[in-house]
């Protein structure tokens, strides 16, 4: 489970952390990288606690195909 908020530009910027045009990651990439590493969403709740701005994505491992 990630929870997570959309980019804060006028939060201050955290050394070594990638600048996605502010501190946080939108939803869409913070998916597409979770799904190219190998994990799947098993939910999504956007609207976490009430604020607009922060999401809660639940993943889990996508099991290699036996074979």
């Amino acid at each position: 489970m990630i929870i997570d908020t959309e980019p804060q530009k006028n939060w201050r910027h955290l050394e070594g952390v990638p600048d996605r045009g502010g501190h946080g990651i939108k939803e869409e990439d913070l998916v597409r990288e979770m799904t190219a590493d190998g994990f799947e969403v098993v939910a999504r709740h956007d609207d976490w606690a009430g604020d607009g701005d922060r999401y809660c994505v639940v993943f889990r491992r996508v099991e290699p195909a036996q074979g």
